[in-house]
């Protein structure tokens, strides 16, 4: 894996701070990679529009990055959740979600975000999300150790570079 950037993605929200990673020779962030899949499949647009609703509203404004909010995917973490989450009379997902966007919860106050896919497999490291999976678990492998030994800290700089 090349050296890439932690950066935020969405900042808008009162209760948590969205980032993405970025590879320092792309084009576009992980995330943005995971929702411009949206334009080639309208069958699952408004999953992802589910997915960016949200992330943006319930994680960045209502409640924060809950712990219930996430699934455990060994090093990373991946939404949606296991079930559904029902908020102020909107419900949020369902069981065999399609869609898994990969992530780190650091905290109520932060997300790292990844890529993510189509689930098209029991396993997250099998099927289309294989590949997005691997990769998330190096991103976070990676942040963690720069993080915990105090290389970075969240909302110190726009950009932080982790090789």
């Amino acid at each position: 894996m090349n050296s890439f950037a932690v950066e935020v993605w969405d900042d808008e929200g009162s209760k948590c701070t969205l980032y993405t990673v970025k590879q320092l020779d792309a084009s576009y962030s992980e995330t943005d990679k995971f929702f411009l899949k949206s334009r080639n499949n309208d069958t699952l647009k408004r999953n992802f529009q589910e997915i960016a609703k949200f992330l943006t509203t319930i994680i960045g404004e209502v409640d924060g990055a809950l712990s219930i909010y996430f699934r455990e995917e060994r090093s990373a973490n991946g939404i949606p959740p296991k079930g559904e989450i029902e908020k102020d009379t909107i419900t949020f997902f369902h069981i065999n979600y399609p869609l898994r966007l990969y992530c780190l919860r650091i905290s109520n106050e932060i997300v790292v975000l990844f890529n993510g896919d189509e689930k098209t497999s029991d396993a997250a490291q099998d099927g289309k999300t294989s590949m997005v999976f691997y990769e998330a678990q190096q991103f976070a492998v990676k942040i963690l150790k720069a993080y915990n030994y105090g290389e970075f800290q969240f909302g110190q700089t726009e950009e932080i570079i982790i090789d």
